[in-house]
C-alpha cells in the first residue's frame, strides 16, 4: 500500500473520479450530523445513512472496529463507501473528551482495506477533529497499516481539507 498525504476536498475527489473508495469514522448510533459524514451522505442521496441503519443495530458497542459498506454510482462511476465504527458515541471535544477508539480505527481500516484491495482509497483525518484524537496517534496507526499492507497495490490518500 502506498500512503499519500494530500490537501484538498475529499468530496470533490470522489466526484471527479480520483477515488474508487472512501471511508469515514462514525459512531454506533446512526448519526451523520457533523464532520464530513453529512457531506458523504448527501453525495449518496442519503443511502450511506440508510445502509448504516440496515446493516447494523442502533447503539451496539460491539460494532466498534467493524464497518458497513455501500456501493454507489457517482457520476456513472462505482464507488465504495465505508462507515468505519471508530467511536461509540459522539460529541464535541470542547472539554477535552476523546471519542475516537484508536484500536477500533485500526480494525475497521484493516477490514475496509481488505475489501478495497488494489483501489484508490480516500479518508479524512479520522478521529482528529470533533472526536478529539491526536494527529500524531492517527499517523502512527497509519504507519502500522502501511506495513501490514506493504504488498498491496492500494493507494491510500489521507486528505486534509483545503478548498
Amino acid at each position: 500500500m502506498r500512503l499519500e498525504f494530500v490537501k484538498g476536498d475529499l468530496i470533490e475527489m470522489v466526484r471527479l473520479g480520483k477515488l474508487d473508495a472512501v471511508a469515514h469514522g462514525c459512531n454506533c448510533f446512526h448519526t451523520m450530523g457533523s464532520g464530513i459524514a453529512p457531506q458523504l451522505n448527501n453525495l449518496t442521496d442519503g443511502y450511506l445513512l440508510k445502509s448504516d441503519q440496515q446493516q447494523s443495530p442502533y447503539g451496539d458497542i460491539n460494532k466498534l472496529g467493524d464497518f458497513s459498506l455501500l456501493t454507489y454510482h457517482v457520476n456513472s462511476r462505482k464507488v465504495i463507501f465505508g462507515n468505519l465504527y471508530t467511536q461509540f458515541s459522539y460529541g464535541s471535544n470542547i472539554n477535552g473528551e476523546i471519542y475516537i477508539h484508536w484500536d477500533s480505527f485500526l480494525e475497521s481500516m484493516r477490514g475496509f482495506l481488505d475489501v478495497c484491495d488494489g483501489r484508490r482509497v480516500g479518508i479524512p483525518y479520522i478521529g482528529c477533529g470533533l472526536a478529539g484524537g491526536s494527529e500524531y496517534v492517527f499517523r502512527k496507526y497509519l504507519e502500522i497499516l502501511e506495513k501490514e499492507f506493504s504488498s498491496s497495490s492500494t493507494v491510500l490518500y489521507v486528505v486534509e481539507y483545503h478548498k
